[in-house]
């Protein structure tokens, strides 16, 4: 029960930092498109420096701001699984149910961090794709992986939840 608290509490210092990065990039956003003048900052990426500023600041980074608040929401549906597992209730159609959905917005995060590559492609004067493989924890296959795993971690919790409840049945 140690290790679980210890879990738990890893998983609330992440959601809360996590929370605090996206107040501070809505912030950000709302003061630009009130007129804060970012002309001092660079905020392009180097993968992107055939674009323009407002091409990368209005098209690019909202897409992968959207694939960080995806991943808040893994955290947080993390932490309610780990908040069940500490109340000791492991087999409840609740934690089927978040597994489920944080498999799908892996998918989804995935998803929505493709569509800047896109973008950048049709936005770029470039007769020539450059692709890569890349195979770290970062890579997109490993993520659609973990979804994937996520998917199929709540059919099992749905299957032992069936048996336990077929089990609670028989006397």
């Amino acid at each position: 029960m140690r290790k679980l608290r210890l879990l738990q509490l890893s998983i609330n210092i992440l959601y809360v930092s996590a929370i605090i990065g996206v107040i501070l990039i809505t912030g950000l956003y709302i003061a630009i498109f009130f007129g804060l003048d970012l002309s001092e900052f660079s905020l392009k990426p180097t993968k992107y420096e055939h674009l323009t500023e407002n091409d990368v600041l209005f098209i690019i980074n909202p897409f992968l701001f959207l694939s960080f608040v995806w991943y808040v929401l893994i955290l947080r549906n993390f932490k309610m699984i780990i908040d069940l597992f500490y109340q000791q209730k492991f087999f409840e159609f609740r934690t089927a149910v978040l597994f489920r959905q944080i498999g799908l917005y892996f998918l989804i995060a995935v998803g929505t961090r493709f569509i800047p590559v896109v973008i950048n492609y049709l936005l770029a004067d470039v007769t020539t794709i450059n692709m890569s493989l890349p195979m770290g924890f970062d890579s997109s296959i490993f993520l659609v992986a973990i979804g994937l795993f996520f998917i199929a971690l709540s059919e099992v919790f749905n299957k032992a939840l069936t048996i336990k409840q077929e089990n609670d049945l028989t006397i």
